[in-house]
């Protein structure tokens, strides 16, 4: 310091030392400068701060019954927030499964609730492994299940309930009453901290609930049931397949259920069964192959009574008489139009006959449950449409498209717009409007039912396999998807639509499921009745084919919870609460995940209904444009050789009768006209046409040349 150099150094930097401090002090170095002009857009999916990342809060997993085990079903408690459901089934091949036949070996559905995350609330036992499950929406204490081998299965775990409540109340009464003796409770602490001792024994006090009801095997599946789904409180399904409304105490009740398989086999099942009056026919033929319910005699005990469908069809494929493949389902519901509200009586949903389904050959089938004849110039269709209670000639299948080249995986409506539906296998997902099938769907020359339009998006192929799929019960654009490589990808249609918006990592292995906590939905008298409508315009300009347009359904695996979830013509902006949206997904390895949707995916942004519809009405005009354009193009070639998007089957016909289908379609097609010089001017009226269009939905206005 005594040196003259270092003191002139010190004296001349000192003052530039003072005015950077002075800015430190002022300014805030840390601060971004321009984090204020993404206020709009601070809900941007790219975020990853705590608001807008997707949290984990809790994780189920089960030592003994669940561990190294894929979980293939969820299903949230329809009436108590923070109660799941999760069917735990063996990771094993097929080879390992037949040598497995012979061997009894239990498998459980765990019931976890958020209040203890080590040990399940109440588990159910089953002979097989269970594959899809659902609860009872009128009755949640029953849950009815499809297994491995083809049998359906029910339980009723109230008496379970009701022990666990008395547990409870008994351990309040004796904690209460201890309370002064400080000694004791804590040695009461200590004993059960020491490895949770005491937690095992109150819960080994619950023993695993037995099923209440099991399916006769001869008139069971024959392959593994792959979906299950509850028919809505007061319609049921007579032994003639008629939908009826339920009259007297079960009219609120819920007591069927429908399950499909890869046999082909759609099964109504009621929980009614004991009582003569809802025998079906199934039951005729299970008691003429013999069994207890013949080998009684007089003054001997009451024969059991076989647990039989009441109702059950066989969906066959169009071009050959083997079965379809049945692997997810979806039930149509319809809009009472002269009630005013949601049909039927007192405000119950109404229900058709009409069903949606996706095949392990990824094919998109809407069938009718019913019988109808063949139609006229079909010819005889009893080996094509598919046959129930052994009726002849009878047809089922309403319209079937070639979707995807692998087995749908999930298969779902939007909750917004009814008629648009998600489909989803391994490489790629696509988003179809149904509205312009139903009412555009032929039976051409061939025999063929053939579909005006294929899907209206497309997605791109994905590197890692899609394992489920579900739209979001509260965005309209927004679509879910669980991977096989443990990845959540997240497409957001507002924000762009060639790739995902989000990926997340869950896990290090495959999602095996996927399944939203139903919302709280409050009543909105004022916005359902301008909701409705617009929810019926939503297909585009397809629908001239139905006299009702579609509502909500009910519907199949890998997807928001059905029934539960928001209804078509419900102000969801208003009238939903979405603070704390809950996703549950299961993965490979025996893990529920519950995740916390953030709020840029739960919360609806400002006129994004309006904007998704205008949407897929665009795409749905862009697809049917097209197509008439490669109609027109084929007419104009004189019957040449059909496209390539023809070629791939999505017209409904199968590939080897493309060219064949498609001369047939173009007869009875209104847009074929044979009369235009060539395929060049009929492209360039198309195209005018689609300008028109779309200048008059944007609203713009232009001179078209001459």
């Amino acid at each position: 310091m005594d040196s003259d150099k270092l003191q002139a150094f010190l004296e001349r930097v000192l003052p530039r030392v003072e005015r950077a401090l002075q800015q430190n002090e002022t300014l805030d170095v840390f601060l971004d400068p321009f984090a204020h002009l993404l206020e709009e857009e601070d809900a941007s999916l790219g975020n990853k701060n705590n608001e807008n990342a997707m949290r984990e809060l809790r994780s189920f997993t089960d030592l003994v019954y669940s561990k190294n085990k894929t979980l293939p079903a969820i299903d949230w408690h329809p009436r108590r927030h923070g109660v799941v459901a999760v069917a735990a089934a063996a990771n094993a091949s097929f080879a390992r499964r037949l040598d497995l036949l012979d061997t009894v070996d239990s498998s459980f559905i765990l019931i976890w609730n958020f209040v203890d995350l080590i040990h399940p609330q109440v588990m159910l036992e089953s002979p097989q492994d269970v594959l899809t499950m659902r609860f009872n929406p009128a009755a949640p204490h029953l849950v009815a299940a499809g297994l491995y081998n083809g049998q359906v299965i029910v339980w009723d775990f109230s008496k379970a309930e009701h022990l666990l409540s008395k547990m409870k109340t008994t351990k309040t009464s004796a904690g209460s009453g201890g309370a002064g003796n400080g000694a004791a409770a804590g040695s009461t602490a200590s004993t059960s901290g020491k490895g949770g001792r005491g937690d095992d024994d109150s819960h080994k006090q619950v023993p695993p609930v037995k099923p209440l009801y099991v399916s006769y095997i001869d008139v069971s599946h024959r392959r593994p049931v792959a979906d299950l789904q509850w028919l809505p409180a007061g319609v049921e399904v007579n032994s003639r397949g008629h939908v009826v409304a339920s009259t007297g105490a079960d009219a609120g009740a819920v007591n069927q259920f429908v399950t499909i398989a890869a046999d082909g086999q759609v099964s109504f099942w009621d929980l009614r069964f004991k009582d003569p009056k809802y025998r079906g026919m199934t039951r005729a033929k299970a008691d003429k192959a013999g069994g207890p319910a013949n080998s009684t005699k007089d003054g001997a005990a009451a024969p059991d009574v076989h647990f039989v469908p009441i109702y059950s069809i066989s969906l066959t494929k169009l071009d050959s008489p083997s079965e379809l493949t049945l692997q997810t389902l979806w039930l149509e519901k319809t809009r009472d139009e002269s009630g005013g509200g949601e049909g039927g009586t007192g405000g119950v949903p109404a229900l058709t006959s009409h069903f949606y389904c996706g095949t392990e050959e990824g094919e998109f089938v809407y069938a009718d449950w019913r019988p109808h004849a063949p139609a006229k110039g079909a010819g005889n269709k009893g080996e094509d449409g598919g046959r129930g209670a052994g009726d002849e000639g009878v047809e089922y299948v309403q319209w079937l498209c070639r979707d995807h080249s692998r087995p749908i995986l999930g298969l779902c409506a939007s909750p917004f717009f009814p008629s648009i539906f998600l489909t989803a296998s391994e490489s790629h997902f696509h988003l179809w409007n149904v509205a312009q099938h139903e009412g555009g769907a032929t039976v051409d020359a061939t025999n063929q039912v053939t579909a005006s339009n294929g899907p209206i998006f497309v997605s791109p192929l994905t590197p890692s396999a899609i394992t489920c799929a579900a739209f979001s019960p509260t965005r309209p654009g927004v679509i879910f998807l669980g991977k096989a490589d443990g990845m959540l990808e997240v497409w957001d249609f507002l924000d762009q639509s060639h790739r995902s918006s989000l990926s997340i990592g869950v896990t290090a292995c495959a999602l095996t499921s996927i399944e939203f906590r139903s919302p709280i939905v409050t009543t909105n008298a004022s916005g359902s009745a301008a909701n409705a409508s617009a929810a019926s315009g939503a297909g585009g300009g397809g629908a001239a084919g139905r006299a009702k347009p579609t509502d909500g359904g009910v519907g199949a695996r890998g997807r928001n919870n059905p029934g539960s979830g928001v209804p078509a013509g419900s102000n969801t902006t208003g009238s939903t609460n979405v603070k704390q949206q809950l996703v549950a997904v299961g993965d490979q390895i025996g893990n529920l995940h519950i995740l916390e949707v953030p709020r840029t995916l739960s919360r609806p942004m400002s006129g994004e209904r309006a904007s998704m519809e205008s949407y897929f009405k665009r795409e749905s005009e862009r697809m049917k444009a097209a197509r008439a354009a490669s109609k027109l193009s084929s007419s104009g070639n004189d019957g040449g050789a059909p496209s390539l998007r023809q070629n791939r089957g999505e017209e409904g016909g199968a590939p080897g009768t493309a060219a064949a289908s498609n001369i047939g379609a173009l007869a009875i097609t209104k847009e074929a006209d044979t009369t235009r010089p060539g395929p060049v001017g009929p492209d360039d009226e198309v195209f005018k046409q689609m300008e028109c269009d779309f200048c008059r939905d944007m609203g713009i206005e232009t001179a078209r040349s001459a």
